[in-house]
């Protein structure tokens, strides 16, 4: 999972790319520790974006990429761990697969 901070206006329709996962409103500008300036949400994508999205929309891009927890994607055990743990965060805390 992927997340990009919308410093230029909030969350809404035209104002990311499409086909994001979720959105997070702030409701107002706030400083955002991740990315050392404020902004007004982000949004949330399956697949990183393109460099010409991130700036059409101007948009910064958190610094580490979003691992789920397995249960959101509705995995409840790890028969492949190291293949899973790649892409999600390992319900058994396996340290060989981090």
């Amino acid at each position: 999972m992927y997340k990009y901070y919308l410093t230029e206006r909030g969350p809404g329709p035209f104002c990311q790319p499409k086909e994001c996962s979720s959105t997070k409103d702030f409701n107002e500008k706030k400083y955002v520790e991740e990315i050392g300036c404020k902004a007004w949400g982000y949004a949330k994508y399956e697949n990183p974006l393109t460099e010409k999205e991130i700036s059409d929309y101007e948009l910064v891009e958190a610094k580490e990429e979003i691992r789920l927890p397995f249960s959101e994607k509705g995995i409840t055990d790890c028969t492949d761990c190291c293949k899973c743990c790649s892409e999600f965060e390992c319900p058994a805390n396996e340290t060989r697969c981090q």
